[in-house]
């Protein structure tokens, strides 16, 4: 039944964001629209357990609340938040933890060197206006993360040192303290979904529309029912159902509201937190976040081709497949694999092959089910075992109850402010109704790429393994002396004492390790 009520719902807000119906070769059936803030969110499909508690408040709270000041930066500050209380709650990080704002707000408007290499050139072009006043959204930052651009301590970059003319280095865009892993976008109007949400993530964004005079100051509640539109990004880390009409300066149509953490500091409303009505017209229409983070240390490298401001989706007929394929750049072991999905419940069969071969590499496909639209991490069970140089394939097959299934994808845009040209020339992204077919489906033809990942960890070095057989023997020590007489070349695992020098002190460090 849950399934039948949802395949409704999708293609209910399909038909909604007028896409257009398919005929033809598998070239002309692959769809590509814009995405944007005004996009509908497919409501979640999550089979939703009523929460039990009538009030909630998360336990992970940082213990600064910041101040925006005058730049249009809220939804900076509501993703920041999101992303110390998922440290908090994962255990990454403490709640004295500060993240930069400044950071994540300069690595959104600008390109990003990938130090793999395959993002290709990416520009960015600002036409007028000023990237710290203009806003920006939690899908932007979701991208930006999902693409390891940084997200470090406030030191980093430190809010109060920002302007429009700044340049980060390559080391201050990339400092980080975490790794995004999972992210979910749904939609405020799913009331039990957002608390749900907030149980698992420890806190959702949300946007409303402010005007002081709907602002109980006292009561810190707010509440109108004049728009639907937004201006004002917060974040909601729990409710009260029982929170009483009467503390709003409108009377809404029922108790209960939404307990909210602010970005302009704790001298505003409640210690710079407030109530706002579960009824409220903007909040009750606005799309919501959540944000999963992980430690740094979890992956090593991240293969991607996207990586970029702007995004899309591509339609695809259900049972297609989607797939990127990778060289890899040292020896190391697939661990798990990245993916946008705009559709809702849809199920997947994730492989990864040989792209020179065609073989499979996982001894079985891995299999489950997306409900919200959003960025999915999944884990193999099993590593993958990659060389240096080798070619390999990360596949998605995603089949759905309704006939169309659309996955996210980086594509060149141009707004009033800004002209973003997505450089795909190096992508290697494909679509097919079965892998194997290449070329004539490739995604860059259409000047996009699929929003698909590969994460990895380097295979660690035995401390004396010179030869790389995977154990420390005597075979290693003559490879070693062949270095030192210059008859081999050094090579970095030779330097067994750490030394920064490949020499006879690196004897003596192997013997010792040799006897025990």
């Amino acid at each position: 039944m849950r399934r039948i009520i949802c395949a409704v719902t999708a293609l209910l807000m399909l038909t909604m964001s007028v896409f257009p119906s398919y005929s033809g070769t598998a070239e002309e059936e692959a769809d590509i629209i814009e995405f944007d803030d005004e996009t509908a969110i497919p409501l979640s499909c999550r089979p939703v357990s009523m929460a039990d508690e009538c009030y909630y408040v998360s336990e992970y709270m940082p213990d600064n609340i910041q101040g925006q000041g005058l730049y249009g930066t809220c939804w900076a500050f509501s993703s920041v938040a999101l992303a110390e209380i998922s440290m908090i709650k994962n255990s990454v990080s403490d709640s004295s933890v500060d993240l930069s704002e400044g950071q994540l707000i300069y690595n959104v408007y600008h390109t990003y060197e990938d130090p793999l290499g395959n993002m290709g050139d990416d520009k960015m072009h600002r036409w007028s206006g000023s990237w710290l006043s203009d806003g920006g959204s939690l899908m932007q930052t979701t991208m930006a993360l999902a693409a390891w651009k940084g997200i470090g301590d406030e030191s980093v970059v430190p809010y109060s040192s920002m302007d429009d003319d700044m340049t980060l280095t390559s080391e201050q865009q990339s400092a980080s303290l975490g790794i995004l892993t999972e992210a979910r976008w749904f939609n405020m109007s799913q009331r039990d979904v957002v608390k749900n949400m907030i149980i698992q993530y420890g806190a959702v964004s949300a946007s409303m529309y402010h005007n002081d005079r709907y602002f109980n100051e006292d009561a810190g509640a707010y509440y109108q029912n004049y728009t639907s539109k937004t201006n004002h990004a917060i974040t909601v880390i729990g409710w009260d159902d029982d929170y009483s009409a009467s503390n709003f300066n409108y009377s809404p149509e029922g108790d209960g509201a939404w307990i909210c953490r602010n970005s302009w500091g704790d001298w505003w409303g409640l210690d710079g937190y407030c109530y706002i009505s579960y009824y409220d017209k903007a909040i009750s229409d606005s799309r919501a976040y959540s944000l999963e983070m992980t430690g740094k240390e979890v992956y090593d490298n991240n293969y991607q081709y996207d990586g970029g401001y702007y995004s899309g989706a591509m339609g695809l007929p259900s049972g297609y497949d989607f797939y990127n394929t990778f060289t890899a750049t040292c020896d190391e072991e697939l661990r798990a694999a990245g993916i946008f999905m705009y559709s809702t419940d849809v199920e997947y069969s994730l492989q990864v092959y040989n792209r020179k071969t065609g073989e499979a590499m996982l001894s079985e496909p891995v299999t489950g089910c997306t409900q919200e639209t959003g960025y999915y991490t999944v884990e193999l069970p099993e590593p993958v075992a990659l060389s240096e140089g080798d070619e390999f394939a990360v596949c998605f097959t995603i089949t759905s109850a309704d006939k169309y299934v659309y996955v996210m994808i980086d594509t060149s845009n141009s707004g009033l402010y800004y002209n973003y040209i997505a450089d795909n020339t190096n992508a290697r992204s494909y679509y097919a109704p079965e892998y194997g077919n290449y070329e004539s489906n490739a995604v860059s033809k259409k000047n996009s790429v699929l929003r698909i990942k590969a994460l990895t960890t380097k295979v660690k070095a035995i401390p004396g393994d010179i030869n790389g057989d995977g154990g420390v023997n005597l075979s290693d020590l003559y490879a070693l002396k062949q270095q030192i007489a210059g008859s081999a070349e050094p090579d970095p695992a030779s330097d067994v004492n750490g030394d920064g020098t490949v020499n006879l002190a690196d004897i003596y460090a192997l013997r010792k390790i040799l006897l025990g």
